[in-house]
């Protein structure tokens, strides 16, 4: 990440956490606020494109709530070499 920059989380298909700043602070928060809300999560690989620079990887996530019971989504991910891409 270029010097000063500050990290952008897009979590859920929304705009990054939270959305009026992508502090690294708020973006820690955010994320603890979510694992607050569940007991536990799981990635299931199913494919992985690799397109230079640009990695590509789809998976099902696996999340288990606090009840108990288990919610299966589909899941897909995009990294690129200039966004800190480190080898999966």
């Amino acid at each position: 990440m270029p010097e000063g920059e500050e990290p952008r989380a897009p979590f859920g298909g929304r705009c990054p956490l939270p959305a009026y700043s992508c502090g690294s602070q708020e973006v820690r928060q955010g994320v603890a606020a979510f694992f607050a809300t569940i007991a536990g999560l799981s990635h299931r690989l199913l494919h992985t494109w690799d397109m230079g620079d640009t990695v590509i990887v789809q998976t099902e996530v696996t999340y288990t709530r606090t009840d108990g019971k288990q919610v299966t989504v589909p899941n897909a991910d995009i990294a690129t070499a200039g966004a800190g891409l480190r080898e999966l």
